[in-house]
């Protein structure tokens, strides 16, 4: 933990609180002690942005160069001497295999300045026994620093791979949460949330644009006495058939009418209640879709003797046309439409009536 701390305060304060966007390798004294650290930017395909750092203790991989380059140095010293002792000819047997492992030292460094997991540099085979286990030792300590290497970028693959798998997994999950977040458990419409939410979002369209906006409030008919009569098994069957209808109803009528692609939605606005939101809609269009709605729910004939309007189970619907501006409210179009439905509900039921918001009216409609 001292390390990872230390790391990232040394990173932060070298790139003044930010990460680079590019790969990079710096060297800090982290504790005493010299680290090489090495960042590797990765861009996420859905937006998210990772750095991957990699902090390498200098001593891990210094060492067996330093015992190595001693080794060199007292050769060197060695071979100076049998040249100064044995000549040109000598020295030129000693010099030429030193040049190659030096060629190879800086091929080997190059390769991994630039993050390249290039081939193993080549050295050639060497005639004096000391040079030749000095060449095989750097031959070795080259394979293994290629193999860490290409290990290294195994990892940081599989890691790159673990976080994708993971963030898609993350971003499944958050969607199912958030649709489970906006349906009625009991229906599989829309629920009160969301009818919340698309209500604000189609009252602002809908002000901004100066268009019609229709509010749709519709309740079961007689619906405690149907959970009296046929018990509350049966109750949760019919409100369920009555929201499928309502929404399938909505749906092939609203389509059809609404301008601009507008989107109808239906949701349960509690108990026996529902409710519709008809973007872009006039009272003609409204009408033709509440009409639809009845034809449905008559057509689905769901049986109930103890109604006093009809022996199926019906709707009462009340309908408020709105041109939202700066003084109307979505709570105030609400309320105008639960007064159109008790209006609908006191004209003797399985009706319905439009309200103005302006002033409240209620303009009742005959019953089906």
């Amino acid at each position: 933990m001292l390390l990872v701390r230390e790391t990232s305060q040394q990173l932060f304060a070298h790139y003044h609180n930010t990460l680079p966007n590019h790969p990079s390798q710096q060297s800090f004294e982290i504790a005493n002690e010299r680290v090489l650290v090495q960042t590797l930017p990765f861009h996420d395909p859905r937006g998210l942005d990772w750095t991957i750092v990699v902090v390498v203790p200098e001593r891990d991989f210094m060492k067996p160069i330093f015992a190595m380059s001693h080794n060199a140095i007292r050769i060197s010293l060695i071979a100076i001497g049998v040249v100064v002792l044995a000549g040109v000819v000598t020295a030129r047997y000693i010099a030429t295999p030193i040049n190659a492992l030096a060629k190879a030292s800086r091929s080997l460094a190059h390769s991994f300045d630039r993050c390249e997991s290039h081939d193993t540099p080549s050295i050639p085979p060497q005639n004096i026994h000391e040079l030749h286990l000095l060449a095989t030792a750097f031959a070795q300590m080259a394979v293994r620093l290629k193999t860490s290497f290409q290990q290294l970028e195994t990892i940081n693959h599989d890691l790159e791979n673990r976080v994708q798998i993971r963030t898609r997994e993350l971003q499944q999950a958050n969607d199912e949460l958030q649709r489970l977040a906006s349906i009625d458990g009991l229906t599989q419409i829309a629920n009160r949330r969301c009818f919340d939410a698309y209500l604000a979002e189609c009252w602002q369209d809908a002000r901004d644009r100066q268009t019609d906006l229709t509010i749709v409030l519709c309740d079961i008919d007689h619906f405690k006495e149907f959970n009296d009569t046929y018990g509350h098994q049966a109750g949760d069957d019919c409100l369920r058939q009555v929201a499928l209808t309502l929404k399938r109803a909505v749906m092939n009528t609203a389509s059809g009418e609404l301008a601009d692609g507008g989107t109808a939605l239906t949701a349960r606005y509690g108990g026996e209640e529902f409710i519709v939101v008809l973007p872009e809609t006039g009272t003609d269009q409204a009408q033709q879709v509440i009409e639809a709605i009845q034809a449905e729910i008559k057509f689905l004939g769901i049986p109930h003797e103890r109604s006093s309007v009809t022996h199926h189970v019906s709707l009462s619907l009340g309908a408020a046309v709105i041109t939202p501006n700066l003084i109307t409210t979505p709570a105030r179009a609400i309320v105008a439409a639960d007064r159109a439905l008790y209006a609908a509900k006191t004209a003797g039921r399985n009706g319905y009536c439009f309200a103005s918001i302006d002033h409240l009216e209620i303009e009742p409609i005959e019953s089906l």
